[in-house]
């Protein structure tokens, strides 16, 4: 289902999210939220205001929507109209237990679009799975075959993920704080094993992925089974991945976790879907390897939660503490779950991204068209604790967690923020941004401002 959620009435202001037209509706959609509607919801007019979608079971086209009795609401979520009729708002309440905590693309919808978003302060978070994708998820629904005999992801579909800006949102069971992508390919490319040309493919260009955060791996971006892949012309900067997860923490060790990387991170390919790979098509490469280029990648730090039994009583919390002087560990691309899985931070002496003409963090073992010159940003920050003031960039202030410990799966929450797109002062709308990634002057090199 291609949908687009909301998570705690948090405002997310649409842009243009495209999907394959129907013949009904169609245009009735795009006065109010610029949207093409796919053949698996159907609206309902509330007021000259607002409109309530339904997510309603895939039928034909012809039935959508002309049989109340078609509308078997399975979400929902209300569109307001702006005041000026250019921007929307979307309420949403929604279990948490699934993927996506802003914006999803979920199952084969081809052709999708999801642009000019403002996707800020969502989360994802569920004790008992690994769900992913704070402000934005792509993937694949699983194949319905039964366990024993396992079949690919029918896939997403080609995907376009442009100018948006997703920033302070959370995935605090999984990877992905700030866009998750995951089973892009699987049958697709079954059909047509060594003829790339016919693969679905994800291009992400010109956005802002900036301060998001991630309980597992990628606070910025995350990866699976996503062979064919752009990913150009965007920032990711100063995310985090906090190592907080389960899956962050190895069997027998409950009192400490494993660091994680969090600006742009890969992860292996399902061994079904490498197999089907055809060795001849250039793609047959254990992970998912994007053509990554023009890019700002900065700052993403790297934590991992642990217990100190040395002090009296015992206190927790993230490693490094920033708080307590610490100095902030930058960990901006990595490939995991491969034989040949590099080691934390840099992740360079095993299978690895490639990025080109970009901006990274550290240069060392990329190709020599990237440079670490640092970015002139017009204004940044670090995500902070919650209650604390936060300077513009500032290092000392710490992320903070808390436990429930006598639990388990995913038992460690964070808080940080600030959760405002806006500094306080004293004037109404005229307040300045905490975090603005334009970038001046632009210098030819990484993200366009």
């Amino acid at each position: 289902m291609h949908s687009v959620y909301h998570r705690y009435a948090v405002v997310v202001n649409v842009g243009d999210v495209d999907f394959p037209p129907v013949r009904t509706h169609t245009q009735t959609v795009r006065k109010f939220a610029g949207l093409d509607l796919a053949n698996n919801f159907c609206l309902r007019y509330i007021n000259d205001k607002d409109i309530v979608i339904l997510g309603v079971r895939r039928v034909s086209p012809l039935a959508l929507c002309i049989n109340d009795d078609m509308c078997r609401m399975t979400t929902y979520f209300y569109i307001r109209r702006a005041p000026d009729g250019k921007r929307l708002g979307v309420d949403y309440q929604k279990p948490a237990s699934r993927h996506l905590g802003g914006i999803g693309h979920l199952g084969l919808s081809t052709n999708g679009m999801i642009a000019n978003n403002t996707v800020i302060f969502n989360e994802t978070f569920n004790q008992l799975a690994n769900v992913s994708g704070g402000g934005i998820f792509i993937g694949g629904q699983a194949s319905l075959a039964p366990a024993a005999t396992p079949r690919l992801s029918p896939g997403a579909g080609n995907v376009t993920v442009t100018n948006n800006l997703v920033q302070g949102n959370q995935a605090g069971a999984g990877d992905g704080g700030g866009i998750r992508v995951a089973f892009l390919n699987g049958l697709d490319v079954r059909r047509s094993a060594t003829t790339p040309a016919s693969w679905y493919l994800l291009n992400m260009y010109h956005n802002k992925v900036v301060n998001n955060t991630a309980g597992a791996a990628g606070g910025g971006i995350s990866l699976q089974d996503t062979v064919k892949a752009n990913i150009g012309k965007n920032t990711v900067a100063n995310n985090d991945s906090t190592g907080t997860g389960g899956a962050a923490f190895a069997a027998g060790s409950p009192n400490q976790s494993t660091p994680q990387p969090a600006g742009i991170v890969s992860r292996a390919h399902s061994t079904l879907l490498y197999n089907t790979i055809g060795a001849s098509s250039g793609y047959k490469v254990r992970y998912s390897n994007p053509v990554l280029t023009d890019s700002i990648v900065w700052h993403n730090r790297s934590f991992y939660w642990a217990i100190d039994n040395t002090t009296a009583p015992a206190t927790f919390g993230l490693v490094p503490s920033l708080a307590g002087g610490q100095t902030a560990v930058y960990s901006d691309l990595a490939v995991l779950g491969t034989a040949n899985q590099g080691t934390w931070p840099g992740y360079t002496n095993g299978d690895k991204l490639n990025p080109t003409n970009s901006i990274l963090t550290s240069t060392a073992g990329y190709a020599g068209s990237n440079r670490s010159t640092a970015p002139s940003f017009v204004a940044q920050y670090f995500n902070g604790d919650r209650g604390q003031t936060i300077q513009q960039p500032e290092l000392t202030t710490s992320v903070a967690t808390a436990g429930a410990f006598d639990e388990g799966g995913n038992w460690i929450t964070v808080r940080f923020g600030p959760l405002s797109l806006y500094r306080i002062c004293l004037t109404p709308g005229s307040c300045p941004l905490y975090g603005d990634y334009r970038v001046q002057p632009y210098g030819g090199i990484g993200a366009n401002p």
